[in-house]
């Protein structure tokens, strides 16, 4: 029986650093960032009703994470096709195992399944999840100086990572089996943090001595994102968020976010003095205008699934609720 981990979290909070360094532990197999489960279940995507693998398939390799796990998909297709119960279940495990080239006990997955969940459950009731979060502010700053693998800047609004961040946390909530871990803690008290976390999933803190580097693992067009766990964690890193983001910028993403902020032990940065303020309404209402704008560009533009679409309405309707409030 497999046991299934998922390091869940939103992104640019240090998951990969997180991976990197459960990956060097004898007890547990990592899998590189992927969307391959909630891929296959996906409940629009009906590929068991025709037994449409090719079609599967199709989708999986749509996704370039996927694609950089190397995994040959004849290879994969003969190992599908001989199947004796073509279903979910079944289909995840057989990638697992194409993935190691073999079936490992324990596989901890970097993937966020907060839209399937609840389905996932049902086939695999062993799931413990780690939630890792970080302090927003971080995450809004790393979001502003990164690019994704499509060379597209993560983030050119404040408001936008403000409600990411507070939809990841709200979703976590929704996991059972699972602990918080604080990427703050991570860095600043490795050790402590890394033996909670094998306890909870209930495995050995042994580390191999001569294991493979993580980073090798991650693929080519995802290493720009990922270049900085090569380097031994800064310390300062953690709160250089205070001297790179402009007061305004602060201002308006507390605004959105510093409930959950205060929530997860985050102190809120104290903004005197009327001059900011007036700085901080007059992108907050520059900053509302274009998030609105730029979902409702997405809505139109993109062939989303009903649960993606659904998501990016439930994300206007929040932004308009902010509008009728400031």
């Amino acid at each position: 029986m497999i046991n299934l981990f998922f390091l869940v979290y939103d992104g640019r909070s240090g998951s990969t650093l997180l991976a990197s360094q459960l990956y060097k532990l004898k007890d547990i197999s990592v899998i590189p960032e992927t969307s391959f489960i909630s891929i296959i279940y996906n409940e629009n995507l009906d590929f068991l009703k025709e037994n449409n693998l090719e079609y599967l398939l199709d989708e999986l390799y749509k996704e370039v994470q996927f694609t950089e796990l190397n995994i040959n998909r004849e290879f994969l297709y003969r190992k599908l096709i001989r199947l004796n119960h073509f279903n979910k279940k079944e289909i995840v495990l057989k990638i697992i195992e194409s993935y190691f080239g073999y079936l490992p006990v324990n596989v901890l997955i970097k993937h966020n399944p907060f839209t399937i969940y609840k389905r996932l459950k049902k086939d695999f009731n062993n799931i413990k999840i780690i939630n890792l979060i970080r302090d927003g502010r971080a995450i809004l700053l790393s979001k502003l100086n990164s690019k994704n693998i499509y060379g597209k800047a993560l983030a050119s609004t404040i408001i936008s990572p403000a409600l990411n961040y507070i939809y990841s946390l709200r979703k976590m909530n929704e996991f059972e089996n699972s602990i918080y871990i604080r990427y703050e803690d991570l860095i600043l008290n490795n050790e402590k943090t890394l033996y909670k976390i094998c306890k909870f999933l209930d495995i050995k803190y042994e580390f191999e001595e001569n294991g493979t580097d993580y980073f090798n693992l991650i693929g080519k067009k995802q290493k720009h994102l990922h270049i900085n766990i090569k380097n031994k964690p800064d310390k300062n890193k953690i709160y250089a968020w205070k001297n790179k983001l402009k007061p305004e910028q602060i201002g308006v993403y507390q605004i959105i976010a510093g409930g959950y902020l205060k929530k997860y032990g985050y102190k809120i940065y104290p903004i005197n003095g009327a001059f900011i303020w007036i700085r901080i309404l007059s992108l907050f209402v520059f900053d509302l205008q274009k998030t609105i704008f730029q979902a409702l560009v997405s809505l139109i533009k993109t062939k989303k699934n009903r649960t993606e679409r659904k998501m990016l309405l439930d994300k206007i309707i929040k932004l308009l609720e902010i509008n009728e409030k400031k």
